[in-house]
C-alpha cells in the first residue's frame, strides 16, 4: 500500500474587494496616483483582472484620476473597455504604455488620447507589462463610465 500525506499550502495573498472589483494586492506604493472623486485608484499586479472607474451607477463631477497596472512579472499587458460612457466632448480618458511603475512622464507612450462618449470593445496593448489610465470629468452631465479588463503575458 502507497504512504499519503496532507499537504499544507502557505500563502501571503490577500484579495480584496473594491466595489465589484476583485484584485489580488500586493505591497505596492500608490500614494503618487491622482485620486480625486474617484475612491478606487490603485495600482494592480494581478495577472488578470478589471476595474470600474466609479464604485456608483455614474461617475462624480470633477473627477481625477489614475489607475495602473502592472502585473508582477508580465511582459506586455492588454485592455478592453468592456464598458464605456462618458460625457461626448467634455470627460476624457487617456491610455498609456509605461515604462515604470509610477508612470513618470519621460517613460510614458500615448496610446490613446482623450477618449470621449461611446467607445465599447476599445482595446490598447503594452509591451512594457505596464499601463495607466487617466480619466477627467467636468463639473456637469456625468454617465455610466467604464470598466476595464486587462490579461498579461
Amino acid at each position: 500500500s502507497g504512504f499519503s500525506e496532507k499537504a499544507t499550502i502557505v500563502s501571503d495573498l490577500t484579495f480584496v474587494s473594491v466595489g465589484t472589483v476583485v484584485t489580488e494586492t500586493a505591497a505596492v506604493d500608490n500614494s503618487f496616483l491622482d485620486c480625486q472623486n474617484c475612491g478606487n485608484c490603485d495600482v494592480f499586479t494581478a495577472t488578470s483582472g478589471s476595474f470600474q472607474e466609479s464604485t456608483g451607477t455614474i461617475y462624480q463631477s470633477n473627477s481625477n484620476c489614475q489607475w495602473v497596472i502592472a502585473p508582477t512579472g508580465a511582459s506586455e499587458v492588454a485592455i478592453r473597455f468592456t464598458t464605456f460612457v462618458t460625457e461626448f466632448g467634455w470627460d476624457f480618458v487617456w491610455v498609456y504604455s509605461c515604462a515604470d511603475v509610477k508612470c513618470s512622464m519621460s517613460g510614458r507612450k500615448l496610446l490613446h488620447d482623450r477618449l470621449t462618449g461611446w467607445n465599447y470593445g476599445l482595446t490598447a496593448r503594452s509591451d512594457t507589462g505596464i499601463m495607466m489610465i487617466e480619466f477627467f470629468s467636468d463639473g456637469c452631465c456625468n454617465e455610466e463610465g467604464f470598466e476595464v479588463e486587462w490579461t498579461s503575458s
